[in-house]
């Protein structure tokens, strides 16, 4: 028999990570806003950080990480209290995500 080894070449395709920002849609005065941001892939199931964190900058300079291993990460900020009367509408996004051995990411 021939026992000569044969190969192929797999092309890679890359493939599209969507990271989602969600927040706590109302809170109190000196509440807390719980931002996640979550990977999912084009079939709009979770998808796990490989290798390393994600690290998802948000529009404020603020900054979500996903662990290794993790679908998902969290950042809780503080909300004040101030003088003023009636509601504050608090508005944040994602600016950019990088990381986590993942071939493309988009907001």
């Amino acid at each position: 028999p021939n026992t000569a080894p044969v190969s192929t070449v797999v092309s890679d395709v890359n493939d599209t990570t969507t990271v989602t920002l969600t927040a706590t849609p109302t809170v109190n005065e000196n509440g807390t806003i719980t931002y996640t941001a979550t990977l999912t892939g084009a079939d709009g199931k979770p998808v796990t950080a490989q290798n390393g964190p994600v690290t998802v900058t948000l529009e404020s300079g603020k900054t979500i990480t996903i662990a290794a291993g993790a679908s998902s990460g969290v950042l809780d900020v503080a909300v004040g209290n101030d003088v003023y009367q009636g509601p504050t509408t608090v508005t944040e996004s994602i600016s950019t995500a990088t990381g986590g051995n993942l071939e493309a990411i988009a907001p």
